[in-house]
């Protein structure tokens, strides 16, 4: 029929995440109503990246410092909603990072960084 199929390449991190709590909170300098998520850790898949690192099941995801690419800027993102923090990571590229600002169930916040490496990226029709 002429049209080509590609196939797209994805980068895992190894993590299912949900939404804990969510609220509306009101934008002080217009006035309207936002949705605020507290975004969670559900599961990690085992030999994944976030398997060798310190993220627990349980944690809450505060912020992302995302690196796309080892030569890209890092840019901070607020995890105020679930789509924030899956959006940040599917730009991601070999050698880029992701560091993750976690607060651990016993109140402990933790900094922990996950570089992409070839063996999480799989291709995706």
């Amino acid at each position: 029929n002429g049209t080509t199929k590609t196939k797209a390449s994805v980068a895992r991190v190894g993590l299912s995440i949900y939404v804990n709590a969510s609220k509306a909170e009101m934008v002080q300098s217009t006035g309207f109503l936002k949705i605020v998520e507290e975004v969670c850790i559900a599961g990690i898949t085992e030999n994944s990246l976030a398997s060798k690192s310190n993220l627990q099941v349980g944690d809450v995801i505060n912020y992302v410092k995302v690196k796309q690419t080892s030569t890209s800027d890092t840019v901070k993102l607020d995890v105020t909603r679930r789509h924030i923090l899956i959006d940040a990571v599917l730009g991601c590229f070999i050698g880029g990072s992701v560091e993750f600002n976690v607060t651990h169930e016993d109140g402990i916040t933790e900094n922990i960084t996950i570089t992409f490496t070839e063996t999480c990226v799989e291709q995706i029709d």
